[in-house]
This record gives structure tokens, C-alpha cells and sequence, in this order.
């Protein structure tokens, strides 16, 4: 009887640790799924030139290495290293702003994706990206870890709860200018709550918002999102999550993970129709898109004033996470990706 092939041995070099939104959501989350099927996978998120060596020396001991999104000016020669060793290599790109044809990290990345055996894509957009560079390119959607969320309790307040989640120093001109004037204008016919989880501490954001007439704000500048304990609680007051994008640059190159997350709480999710939400999306059934201020104000109104609407939209997107939006189901496709022969 022939013996069982040894487990295929990964290292992904990840940009951060599991506080950085894509190295949890494409990394430590993606591994964990791939040690169920299997694999033995190493996790290395070194930047100095120590760590880096440290990483090298260890290359010809794998099957895979998988680089996610790191593009130091030593990360060729980590690439070429694995080459010569026989390594199989793949690069992950996500939520990456390619315009600036002239940053060094921008040049890195299209080293690497160029000399990679693949690509994984997190969007449309960045799969075409991706493809000039490599005609190994795949999309590989990102995904939620369904285990980490539940369903929010439908909430008796007389104010719906508008929530939003992320980095609000990042993301403070679009809620500002995208979500705030028909926030503004809906409140005025609806009092409303406003949540943001993630606001930081961002004087902009504090300054804009508190002023709006009928908006009782709740900020939360910080929680623990390496927890999902921390992260289902900071979303459980919320009846419809926002997603506003201002049209062009990175926000064209995003994955809608906050789309996702607001999906896998069966929350119903109101985003901008930038490509990444277009793609993921489905309109009118697990969530709105918008185009417009009117739009926005015509959504908000939709949902606050319907909560059996609110309740289907957001039932039907916790269904679709659950089954291909999973980091479960993406696992198998990265697992087929990766696999070596």
C-alpha cells in the first residue's frame, strides 16, 4: 500500500500581522482553511533586512511561497531565491493603488507579479491589472471567515442605526463628501444613528458629523480587529451598513471587504458602485448599489423606512458569504492554485 504524500509545506510572507486588514482576511484566515485541507503553512510578516534573510534562508525548505502584497526592495531576490530552489511561487495582490507607475512600491510589485509562477487578483479590476504583467493571473475574490460574524438582532429603536466600518483617517473624504449630504438630508425627514467603528480619533469626522441635524453619532476610534469578538459586537447595533467610495484612483482597485463583513453580520449593505462593489454586489438583492447623492438619499430612505426590506437584503447576503464568499470556499480555490504537481 503506497504511503500518503507528505503534507505541501507553505510559507506566506505577509505585509503585517492580523490587525492589518488584508494580511487577516488573505493571509491568517486563508491559512487557516488551508491547514484543514492539509497543508503545513508558515506565516512570516519579517521587514527588516534580518527577518527578510531569515525568510531566505528557510525558502528552499518549501513547496510554495506565497508573498502577499510585500514589495520591499528586497523581495526580487527573496522571489529569485525560491526560484532557483525549486520553489513553487504566487503573488497576492489586494486593495493596491497601480497609477503611480513611478513609486518603487508600485515598480516591486511589477517585478513580482511579472516573475511569479501566478497571481492571485482580489477584484476585476486588479485581475486586469494583474494580467499585464502575468498571464498566470487568477481572481481570487476575498472572503469573510463566516465563523467570526452572526447575524445582528433586528433593533426596536425608533432610529435605525446607519454603520460604517474601517480606517476613518483613510476613508474621511468619502464619508464626508460621498455619505454626508444625503445623510444630512434623510435625517431631516428621519432621525437616525450614525455609527462609525473605526473612526480614530479623526477630527474631520468628528467635526462634520456631529454637527448634522438629527444624526446622534456614536464614535468608535478603535477596537481590537485581530478579535472577532470585538468586531461582532462593535457591528450588532447596526440595521444598514454603508460603503461610500468617491469615484477613481485606489478606491477602483478595492476588494468590498466592508461590504462583506456588513453581509456576513445579515446586515443590508448601501455601497457606491465602484467596481469592486459592482462586482461583488447584486443589486436590489444582497445589496443596494448607488451612483448619486439622490441615490444615496433614496436608499437610506428604502431601508429606514422598511425593516422587513432591511431583513430580506441582509438574510440573502449572509447566504451567499456563507456559501461562496467564505474563506472556506476560497481556500479550495487557492488550494488548487497552489497545490504543487
Amino acid at each position: 500500500m503506497p504511503s500518503p504524500s507528505p503534507a505541501p509545506r507553505l510559507l506566506m510572507n505577509l505585509l503585517g500581522d492580523e490587525t492589518k486588514a488584508s494580511s487577516r482576511v488573505r493571509g491568517y484566515w486563508i491559512a487557516d482553511e488551508l491547514r484543514d485541507l492539509g497543508w503545513q503553512v508558515r506565516i512570516d510578516h519579517a521587514t527588516s533586512k534580518s527577518g527578510l534573510l531569515k525568510i531566505a534562508a528557510g525558502l528552499p525548505f518549501q513547496d510554495v511561497v506565497l508573498f502577499q502584497k510585500v514589495c520591499t526592495r528586497y523581495h526580487p531576490t527573496l522571489l529569485a531565491i525560491a526560484k532557483r530552489a525549486g520553489v513553487k511561487v504566487a503573488y497576492d495582490i489586494d486593495d493596491f493603488p497601480p497609477g503611480d507607475a513611478q513609486s518603487n512600491a508600485v515598480q516591486v510589485t511589477q517585478k513580482m507579479m511579472r516573475k511569479s509562477d501566478l497571481v492571485m487578483a482580489g477584484s476585476g479590476a486588479l485581475l486586469a491589472y494583474a494580467a499585464g504583467f502575468n498571464e498566470a493571473a487568477h481572481l481570487v475574490r476575498t472572503g469573510v471567515k463566516v465563523d467570526n460574524y452572526a447575524a445582528a438582532p433586528s433593533q426596536a429603536d425608533a432610529k435605525p442605526c446607519i454603520g460604517w466600518i474601517g480606517n476613518g483617517r483613510t476613508y474621511r473624504r468619502d464619508l464626508i463628501e460621498v455619505l454626508g449630504p444625503p445623510l444630512a438630508a434623510v435625517a431631516r425627514e428621519h432621525p437616525l444613528r450614525l455609527r462609525l467603528i473605526g473612526s480614530v480619533g479623526e477630527a474631520d469626522l468628528y467635526d462634520y458629523f456631529e454637527t448634522l441635524q438629527g444624526v446622534e453619532v456614536d464614535f468608535l476610534d478603535q477596537i481590537a480587529w485581530g478579535d472577532p469578538a470585538a468586531v461582532r459586537a462593535a457591528l450588532a447595533p447596526v440595521d444598514i451598513g454603508v460603503y461610500p467610495l468617491l469615484p477613481g484612483g485606489l478606491n477602483d482597485y478595492k476588494c468590498g471587504f466592508k461590504a462583506l463583513e456588513y453581509m456576513a453580520s445579515a446586515i443590508p449593505t448601501i455601497a457606491s458602485t465602484a467596481p469592486g462593489n459592482a462586482d461583488l454586489i447584486m443589486d436590489g438583492q444582497d445589496g443596494l448599489l448607488v451612483d448619486s447623492p439622490a441615490a444615496w438619499e433614496a436608499a437610506l430612505r428604502q431601508l429606514i423606512t422598511d425593516p422587513a426590506r432591511r431583513q430580506t437584503i441582509g438574510e440573502t447576503g449572509r447566504t451567499r458569504v456563507m456559501g461562496e464568499l467564505s474563506t472556506r470556499a476560497l481556500a479550495r480555490q487557492v488550494d488548487q492554485l497552489l497545490r504543487p504537481a
